[in-house]
């Protein structure tokens, strides 16, 4: 394991922080070797999440996670840089699936969301759809409106609401890729949206967090959160909490502030042992929500309960922890730090899933693999290799001072088709004169040489006048008919035409056109045996 597990929240907490960085420095991850006392502090059996598995993402060299998401229909996990690149992670060993570059420019991918289509990426001056493939669908990046935005909610499944460090918020529709409306945010800017059953909430860095109309986008009620910056909030049914900044300490409040949405007010006051920077409630739960620091650690509460959270985990991270998400089986959970790592942790059960019931994922198709050819292979033929596109010259292509380009002439047209042509307008008809098919051209074996003659029609037989002149089998293998005489076959002479000691088999039956073939190849089979052999097969 690469992670430090809990510590109890008994202790006081600048204790806990420099014995938990001793710890995770010296690569402690078991009970041994520590101090009587603290062997309750690595009880493992029951933690309820551990690290799966920490992979350093496409361009994590130069740039850090600046988002990361859950795929809402595929086992995937998408991650965004601050480069402008999108990679996405199939399973819970994190197997690279696609990898495309979103924002030509490099800027930072801000939100990812995962819609039916594919998923939408967010960056301060443009909105890209592309397929969970890595093919682009559409994209829109008007100036006017797009100035500098941070978030994006789902209103309804084709409209998108989007608003950021501007004055304007934008709804956006999907399938037509139009702006449906614009309105003032209620704001100087608007850094989260999230959506409840009654409102849409906009959170602002100045700490406020607004609840508009979801229908008129008119101001409802404005919740005074913290006297510094809004850091997170999350909404679950009527409750909202939220975690930010002092501005009197000018440091993290230790606490989570709870509001009833039916009551408009504050309810409570949740103290947690880390500094909350991020926080999203666990949906499989009623109340309960995970609380992530920026130095890697995270913790389980429950703001029903009453109860300090007893356990603290942390994140093998060399740097900040920029963003986390949570997937929607609440039994995973994905972090991403500004050194580029993505870290995804995962409950102990066996039968670990992002979604309840996943799509499959589409792979690119598998190569196959070319068959091997020996060296010393001279008759298999190179073609059986297909040849790579290359913008060089191939072995095989002669120099143009050594070829020419030859054209095949038309031939003529018959004198008998233009005879009987009949010319309508431009174009000219004639019946078919049935001497060649359809789309059919004879060859012209003359070449049109000057002063070379014309081949006979008729051509000289090599065999003698008396044979076909158009007969092609030469004399030697032309069937021989076996004439009788009143002696029958001993006034026939066999030795003119088998000269070996072996019978001849007769093919003038119907079903014996095989004996001609047969009696060569028994003979040459025995002209290739030994002496011995031949004599035994005698």
């Amino acid at each position: 394991m690469e992670f430090t597990p809990v510590y109890s929240t008994a202790l006081p907490d600048d204790d806990l922080q420099v014995g938990l960085g001793e710890m995770v420095e010296d690569g402690i991850t078991s009970a041994e070797g520590i101090e009587p006392g603290f062997e309750g502090l690595f009880d493992t059996a029951n933690m309820e999440f551990v690290e799966l598995r920490s992979v350093l993402a496409d361009g994590g060299d130069r740039f850090g996670v600046s988002s990361v998401a859950f795929d809402l229909q595929e086992e995937l996990l998408w991650m965004g840089n601050q480069g402008g690149h999108m990679t996405s992670y199939y399973g819970l060993d994190l197997q690279k699936h696609t990898s495309f570059q979103v924002h030509p420019e490099c800027h930072e991918v801000r939100q990812i969301l995962s819609i039916g289509c594919g998923v939408l990426c967010l960056t301060g001056n443009l909105l890209q759809c592309n397929a969970r493939t890595g093919l682009a669908i559409f994209k829109y990046n008007d100036e006017q409106i797009m100035m500098d935005m941070q978030t994006m909610i789902l209103t309804q499944p084709t409209n998108l609401l989007m608003g950021g460090m501007q004055p304007k918020m934008a709804e956006l529709d999907l399938t037509t890729v139009r702006v449906i409306r614009e309105f003032d945010s209620t704001e100087p800017d608007c850094a989260i949206l999230r959506l409840s059953n009654r409102f849409v909430c906009a959170g602002s860095t100045a700490g406020k967090v607004s609840l508009l109309d979801p229908k008129t986008m008119k101001k409802e009620h404005v919740l005074e959160t913290h006297t510094g910056q809004l850091s997170d909030f999350d909404v679950s049914g009527n409750l909202l909490i939220t975690c930010g900044f002092s501005k009197r300490m000018g440091t993290v409040d230790r606490f989570l502030k709870q509001y009833d949405l039916r009551m408009m007010r504050m309810v409570q006051l949740i103290p947690v042992p880390i500094d909350p920077m991020l926080l999203r409630f666990m949906s499989t739960y009623t109340t309960r929500m995970a609380v992530v620091s920026q130095t890697g650690q995270f913790s389980l509460i429950e703001p029903d309960s009453g109860s300090t959270p007893s356990f603290v985990y942390q994140v093998n991270t060399h740097g900040a922890l920029m963003n986390f998400d949570m997937s929607q089986t609440c039994q995973a959970l994905a972090f991403g730090d500004n050194s580029g790592v993505l870290h995804l942790f995962g409950g102990n059960n066996e039968d670990l899933t992002y979604n309840p019931f996943s799509n499959e994922t589409e792979f690119a198709a598998a190569v196959e693999p070319l068959p091997p050819i020996d060296i010393d292979d001279l008759m298999t033929p190179l073609s059986t290799i297909p040849m790579p596109h290359t913008q060089e010259k191939h072995l095989s292509d002669w120099p143009s001072h050594l070829c020419r380009k030859i054209y095949r002439k038309a031939p003529l047209i018959d004198t008998d088709i233009l005879r009987s042509m009949k010319v309508v307008q431009f174009i000219g008809y004639a019946p078919n004169s049935r001497v060649r098919l359809r789309n059919q051209v004879a060859y012209r074996f003359d070449r049109g040489v000057k002063g070379r003659q014309r081949k006979r029609s008729v051509p000289e037989s090599p065999l003698g006048r008396g044979d076909d002149p158009f007969l092609l089998v030469p004399k030697r293998y032309r069937r021989v008919e076996m004439r009788y005489s009143k002696l029958g076959v001993d006034d026939f002479d066999f030795k003119h035409y088998n000269k070996t000691p072996f019978p001849g088999l007769e093919p003038h039956l119907p079903n014996t056109y095989c004996n001609v073939i047969l009696q060569p190849l028994f003979v040459s089979s025995l002209t290739c045996l030994k002496p011995e052999a031949k004599a035994n097969a005698e």
